[in-house]
C-alpha cells in the first residue's frame, strides 16, 4: 500500500473539508413571520407557541432565526432577500370542526423569490363522505401537532441545503 506524503495528506484533508467550509460560509439566516389564522379565529398566544418551537428546533440545526413583522408575502420575501436570508418561512393555522389544530407551512428561496417546499399537518377528515368518526378518536393536542409540524418542516429544511424546488410537495400541499 502506498503511503501518502505530507503534502498529499494535506491536499486530501483540504479536498474533504472544503464542502463543509463552503456550506458554513452560506447564510444560515432563516426569516420567519408569525403564523396567521386561516379561515379561522385568531388565537392569542398560538402563533408565539408555534414560533417558539420552530426557533428552538432550527437553532439546534445551527440556523440563525429572525422574526419578521407580518406584512404582505411579497414584501416579506423581498426583505428576506435584501438581508441575504437562506430561507423565508410563512405559515398559517386553522381549527377543524373537531377542534384539532391544522398547520400549514411554506418555505421560500428569497434570492430566487420562489416557493421551494410546503408541508401541512391536517387532521381534517371533513372531506371524506360516508364516514363518521367519534371526535374523541381523532382529537390531538395542540402541543403534539405543533411538535409534529416543527419536526417535519425542519427535516425538509435540513435535507434541502441546495434549496431546490420540491414540486411534488408543492403539488401535494398547495395545489390540491
Amino acid at each position: 500500500m502506498k503511503r501518502l506524503s505530507k503534502h498529499g495528506l494535506l491536499l486530501a484533508i483540504c479536498i474533504l473539508t472544503f464542502p463543509i467550509l463552503a456550506q458554513d460560509k452560506q447564510s444560515k439566516k432563516i426569516y420567519i413571520s408569525p403564523f396567521n389564522a386561516y379561515k379561522s379565529n385568531k388565537e392569542n398566544g398560538l402563533p408565539e407557541k408555534i414560533l417558539e418551537q420552530l426557533f428552538v428546533k432550527l437553532k439546534s440545526l445551527n440556523y440563525e432565526i429572525i422574526k419578521i413583522q407580518p406584512a404582505e408575502l411579497k414584501l416579506n420575501i423581498a426583505k428576506s432577500k435584501q438581508e441575504g436570508a437562506f430561507l423565508y418561512i410563512d405559515g398559517y393555522y386553522k381549527r377543524d370542526e373537531n377542534g384539532n389544530l391544522n398547520l400549514y407551512g411554506q418555505v421560500y428561496h428569497p434570492e430566487k423569490e420562489i416557493l421551494i417546499d410546503a408541508f401541512n399537518l391536517s387532521n381534517d377528515l371533513s372531506g371524506i363522505e360516508g364516514i363518521t368518526l367519534d371526535p374523541k378518536e381523532t382529537k390531538t393536542t395542540d402541543e403534539q401537532n405543533i411538535e409534529d409540524f416543527v419536526s417535519k418542516i425542519s427535516n425538509r429544511i435540513k435535507s434541502n441545503i441546495k434549496r431546490t424546488e420540491r414540486l411534488e410537495n408543492i403539488d401535494d400541499f398547495i395545489k390540491k
